[in-house]
């Protein structure tokens, strides 16, 4: 199951309620450096890490190509399991 999801209409990639409900413990998304408004991202490019509270690590990839508009740098990290989603790049 994916972290991260893109929806074309509005060039956004939003987090996935149902990947962090699937585990129930806390959660926290790093951004890896790089990942910022103006850069370009590659398919399969490792965009933050996943700390779970279990001390279970995962990476979030981008399913895309596309260049950086805007970053979510305010996660809301204890509502990352409920809809509606949250948002976390937007390319343009």
């Amino acid at each position: 199951m994916a972290a991260v999801s893109y929806h074309a209409a509005t060039s956004t990639l939003f987090f996935v309620p149902s990947f962090f409900n699937a585990r129930d413990v806390g959660v926290f998304v790093s951004w890896r450096s790089g990942v910022a408004a103006g850069s370009t991202i590659r398919k399969g490019q490792v965009l933050a890490v996943v700390f779970w509270d279990d001390g279970l690590q995962q990476s979030i990839a981008s399913p895309i190509t596309g260049t950086i508009r805007r970053t979510n740098r305010r996660i809301v990290h204890e509502q990352l399991h409920m809809s509606p989603p949250q948002w976390a790049l937007v390319l343009g």
